[in-house]
């Protein structure tokens, strides 16, 4: 059990004092108190101490000591937190942070933190079963002024994304309700909002009740990093699955639950692609112990891919999307047993997409490896094409967050700190394998940034980008 009692002072939000900065004091170092006292941590319990910045900042810090006394350890856990990992591990989900200090008796701890956002600071002591901890802090915000440059570039960089998502979205809507003048159904009311969440995660979500889809920034940058206008097709794929969703109105649960959770505005239900990744945000609640229906997955992707190619996208875009994800998990059967396996919907979209009269773009016969009187060489083509769509993917958004290419394919499969001191990836969880009688991906990167991935089979040599 987790204690969220808050001592009076102890918490300090940091929303009004940071904005009240002198701007001649914008470029020099400033510090701001986030705990500094001496407190209790009861055995098997945490105390957390919140704060808000509400600007980007430069050179932004959590900076300081605490020191731990008490049982055989003399140790204490401290953890920082954004808003979205704090709501993880306050339901004992699987722990993430931007700092874990493991249990220590001493601990010294500067931490880049410089997007806006509430922030947490724990000192978990749920470790011991017996023993209390007294525990002296002395912790920070350490910044060098407000960076209105990044701010700028975010603001234009969310613009950019809410431009690409509506034009997309707009395609798509409009198509589906052209479709629902032939069948007499009036599923799809206007306007649909869109939103894209701060959450590195593949992952997108409909909310049928608010007419609402919200898609990752990790989503987003998977889409950003791919060559032409292959974005623009996976996009679509995603947007059409979630547009589904809300022509079905699936939700949650049984008829019951769903009507409740309709009447409640803020717990509204979301259906998502990827139920591995919970999306925290206002007004969209997921809880683990509902089930979602394997059904409602399977009538999105196969309705997503049909409103795709109608609207003169490429349906292969969720196939992409798909290959991705079954990747990034490939030993998981199913979604938590509520949706197919990645594995399962890559199988049956292909079956769907190869029955669709459909003006797409067949980048395997561009590739000169298409061979329409062998539908096996052409299968092993596709897979290999696919698998060349990921690993470029992949190679950008690590290159993205480090600032170089990755030295090898297998340093995808790690974590990997930036220059700032954050952390991401894994960005992929396996490097595929190639299809059968294909030679491994061959990787190739240059002193100036260009690279390149290249496989050969059946008389045919693929190579991205």
């Amino acid at each position: 059990m987790i204690s969220q009692r808050i001592v009076p002072g102890l918490v300090l939000l940091l929303l009004g004092l940071l904005s009240w900065l002198p701007a001649a004091e914008a470029q020099q170092q400033a510090e701001l108190p986030v705990v500094q006292s001496r407190f209790r941590v009861e055995a098997g319990r945490a105390s957390y101490f919140q704060f808000k910045l509400p600007a980007y900042y430069r050179d932004g810090k959590v900076a300081g000591n605490a020191l731990a006394a008490g049982g055989s350890g003399n140790d204490i856990r401290v953890l920082v937190m954004t808003e979205r990992q704090f709501q993880v591990w306050t339901r004992s989900l699987q722990p993430e942070a931007l700092y874990n200090s493991g249990q220590r008796r001493s601990v010294v701890l500067s931490v880049p933190v410089n997007d806006p956002g509430t922030y947490y600071v724990v000192f978990d002591n749920r470790f011991s079963a017996l023993s209390a901890k007294n525990v002296q802090a002395d912790i920070r915000f350490v910044h060098q002024g407000v960076d209105t440059a990044r701010a700028d570039e975010v603001k234009r960089q969310a613009t950019e994304r809410d431009r690409r998502i509506g034009g997309i979205l707009g395609k798509l809507v409009v198509t589906l309700r052209a479709g629902e003048k032939q069948l007499g159904t009036h599923q799809i009311q206007t306007p649909i909002y869109i939103g894209v969440l701060d959450d590195p995660s593949l992952n997108a979500a409909a909310m049928w009740q608010k007419r609402a889809i919200v898609v990752t920034r990790g989503t987003m940058e998977l889409v950003e990093a791919m060559p032409g206008n292959e974005g623009d097709e996976v996009l679509a794929g995603v947007l059409a699955h979630e547009l589904s969703h809300i022509f079905y109105r699936h939700t949650f649960g049984n008829e019951q639950q769903a009507a409740g959770e309709a009447a409640v505005s803020a717990g509204a239900a979301a259906v998502m692609i990827n139920p591995l990744v919970g999306l925290a945000v206002a007004g969209l609640a997921w809880d683990r112990s509902k089930r979602y229906d394997r059904m409602q997955e399977t009538e999105a992707d196969v309705l997503g891919v049909k409103l795709a190619c109608a609207a003169g996208f490429d349906p292969s875009g969720l196939l992409t999307f798909m290959e991705r994800l079954k990747e990034q998990n490939p030993s998981h059967v199913s979604f938590l047993q509520t949706h197919p396996s990645p594995a399962q919907r890559v199988q049956y979209l292909q079956g769907t997409i190869e029955k669709l009269n459909c003006p797409r773009r067949a980048t395997v016969a561009a590739a000169g490896t298409a061979d329409a009187d062998d539908s096996s060489k052409q299968a092993r083509a596709k897979k290999a094409q696919g698998d060349l769509r990921i690993l470029t993917s992949a190679i950008s958004i690590y290159a993205a967050h480090t600032g170089q290419l990755p030295s090898s394919l297998t340093a995808l499969t790690n974590p990997v700190r930036n220059r700032q001191g954050a952390v991401a990836g894994p960005f992929l969880a396996v490097v595929p394998s190639p299809p059968p009688g294909w030679s491994q991906y061959a990787y190739a990167p240059q002193p100036n940034g260009v690279f390149t991935v290249t496989t050969t089979g059946d008389d045919t040599t693929l190579s991205l980008p």
